[in-house]
């Protein structure tokens, strides 16, 4: 295959963007062990609440307490995230873009009203895909969002890919090509 030259793509984020990235974030900063003892916590606290509710009479009570105790904690896992990416774009409208990001054997570069700049590879602490972003981590909680509905076409996010993979030297997690 000939050498891959630089690519660039504009971006235009939305709070959808900022959601994913913010949910991507924290799957990864779950480890096996922290999910492990979160099944032990879970079970734990099953038998506690099942040992609680079984010797008493108030019963349907203490099953919507459990009920609702466990919609908050849904709400938490799954709402802040949203939250936080609304309150993002409402407080920041102007940081959505649109902004030129460019990948190529150098490094990138991000060029938009506000300013631009240039990153070596060796900038990166980390370079991760999901299915609907390509999220490259200056640090371990940042990361510069590059949404794939931003690419013309399926070929341009396999060569982004290739082109990750053949110059960034950190790590990676990058979905298979389709």
């Amino acid at each position: 295959m000939t050498e891959p030259q630089n690519l660039a793509v504009t971006v235009s984020l939305t709070q959808n963007d900022y959601h994913k990235a913010l949910m991507a974030l924290a799957s990864q900063k779950r480890g096996w062990a922290r999910r492990i003892l979160f099944w032990i916590s879970l079970a734990f606290l099953a038998y506690m609440l099942y040992s609680w509710i079984s010797t008493s009479d108030d019963w349907p009570y203490k099953v919507a307490f459990v009920v609702i105790f466990v919609v908050l904690v849904l709400a938490l896992i799954y709402g802040l995230p949203y939250w936080a990416a609304r309150s993002f774009v409402k407080k920041n409208p102007d940081k959505l873009g649109p902004s030129r990001h460019e990948i190529g054997p150098e490094g990138a570069t991000f060029q938009s009203v506000h300013g631009e700049g240039r990153l070596a590879w060796t900038a990166f602490h980390q370079i991760r895909e999901t299915p609907d972003l390509f999220l490259l981590y200056t640090q371990s909680n940042f990361a510069q969002i590059v949404p794939k509905r931003c690419f013309e076409n399926r070929d341009e996010i396999a060569l982004y890919r290739e082109i990750v993979r053949k110059h960034y030297k950190g790590k990676t997690d990058l979905l298979t090509s389709p």
